[in-house]
């Protein structure tokens, strides 16, 4: 138990490499169009995500991904990389988790080997996968020694971390303010987790909040990539 903790707090920390970091989701470009302005806004823009994109489709993913490695089944992982891709339609969002994903799977190359890993890095370089994050996170955490729940609950925390990170540097919220979102959110980000464990598929329903993100690809000056 102590060393899947010690997976999970490794991979879902902004240290990581995966350049996850210099992701807004949205909220660079939401900030600039005046509707998020408050941390009340802010927590109820993550209740949102967590509940109709973050668990059944990232939280989804990365369980799936987890099965599948744990399966040797490269092919439905493929698949499932492709799905996951299909299901973005904003174009930065898709080109940055492609970023990271392949980026991911580089730094377990080097910390192990792991068959899985090494069967999608190859995947990758083929051109037979894209590498999302969400899929390639489900196989490293796997090879990382940490469970389908642990992963789901990585990518969860990790994901809403990253968004209120994101909103510091935007000067949307305080610290304090940021502790006490990430907190008031601990049932959702346990809720969408679950729910990413008990799909057998990905799908998200956030339009208006993708419609927003498409206004970032034409700003002028951004401070994040999505």
């Amino acid at each position: 138990m102590d060393d899947e903790l010690l997976g999970i707090m490794q991979m879902s920390d902004s240290l990581f490499p995966a350049g996850t970091f210099a992701m807004s989701n949205g909220i660079e470009a939401m900030h600039r169009a005046g509707d998020i302005s408050t941390a009340a806004d802010l927590e109820a823009l993550l209740r949102s995500y967590l509940a109709h994109q973050t668990g059944p489709s990232d939280c989804a993913a990365a369980a799936l991904a987890h099965r599948y490695a744990g399966e040797g089944n490269v092919g439905r992982i493929r698949d499932l990389d492709a799905l996951y891709l299909a299901s973005k339609s904003v174009r930065e969002t898709r080109e940055a988790s492609v970023r990271s994903g392949t980026q991911m799977l580089k730094c377990i190359t080097e910390i192990l080997h792991d068959d899985a890993v090494a069967a999608c890095a190859e995947e990758i370089r083929n051109g037979g996968m894209s590498g999302a994050y969400p899929v390639s996170f489900g196989v490293c955490c796997r090879a990382m020694g940490i469970s389908a729940r642990g992963t789901a609950m990585a990518v969860s925390y990790g994901f809403v971390a990253g968004c209120v990170g994101a909103a510091l540097r935007l000067g949307i919220i305080q610290h304090m303010e940021a502790q006490g979102i990430i907190h008031s959110l601990k049932s959702d980000m346990e809720r969408a987790a679950r729910v990413g464990c008990d799909s057998d598929t990905v799908w998200q329903f956030c339009p208006q909040a993708e419609i927003l993100q498409m206004a970032h690809e034409n700003q002028d000056s951004k401070m994040f990539i999505t």
